[in-house]
C-alpha cells in the first residue's frame, strides 16, 4: 500500500522501486554494458579518430579517446550504395537482420578505458546469421545522453572485416 494509490496505480515510490527492480534484472541477465572505467571525458571533441582491428577468432581491439562510450556494429560486407545514416554520420554497413542483431548484444558496447582501448568478442551467432557472407565491424563513439550534442554518434571508424 505504500507503493500504490488506492486505485492500484504506482505512486512515485512505487515507480522508483519498479525502476530499481528492472535495472537489477537487466544487470543480472547481462544486458547492461560494463561500467565506465574512470570519469566521463571532459572534452566533447574527438581528437583522434576511432579505429578497430580484427585479431582473429572474432576478437576486435578498439582504440579511440579515453573514457568514451562506444557501440560496435557488425553487419554484412559493404558495397556501393550500402550503409545508412546515423544522424549525419554514415555507417558503412548494410541495414539488415545481422546489423539489427548486433545492436542488441550488450558485449558490443561499453566504454574505452583510461588508455583509450577495449577488446571485445563478436559472437559466432552473428557469423551464422550472415549465412556465409563476410562480416564487417565499425566502432561508433557515442556522445553522452543528455549532453549538448544533438547527434548521439560523435565519430565512426572505418569498417574492418571480422575474422573467425
Amino acid at each position: 500500500s505504500a507503493l500504490m494509490f488506492n486505485d492500484h496505480h504506482l505512486n512515485v515510490r512505487g515507480y522508483e522501486r519498479a525502476a530499481e527492480d528492472i535495472l537489477a534484472a537487466l544487470d543480472a541477465a547481462g544486458l547492461l554494458a560494463p561500467p565506465r572505467d574512470g570519469p566521463a571525458p571532459n572534452s566533447r571533441t574527438v581528437d583522434e579518430p576511432p579505429s578497430v582491428r580484427a585479431t582473429g577468432s572474432g576478437q576486435l581491439e578498439l582504440a579511440g579517446p579515453a573514457g568514451w562510450a562506444f557501440q560496435v556494429l557488425v553487419g554484412r560486407a559493404t558495397g556501393p550504395g550500402d550503409g545508412f545514416d546515423a544522424g549525419g554520420v554514415t555507417v558503412p554497413l548494410r541495414p539488415d537482420a545481422v546489423l539489427d542483431a548486433s545492436r542488441l548484444l550488450p558485449e558490443l558496447s561499453g566504454w574505452l578505458d583510461g588508455s583509450g582501448s577495449a577488446t571485445i568478442q563478436v559472437s559466432a551467432v552473428l557469423e551464422t546469421r550472415a549465412g556465409g557472407e563476410a562480416l564487417n565491424a565499425c566502432l561508433l563513439l557515442l556522445n553522452d545522453p543528455g549532453g549538448p550534442e544533438a547527434n548521439p554518434v560523435a565519430a565512426i571508424s572505418a569498417p574492418v572485416q571480422v575474422r573467425f
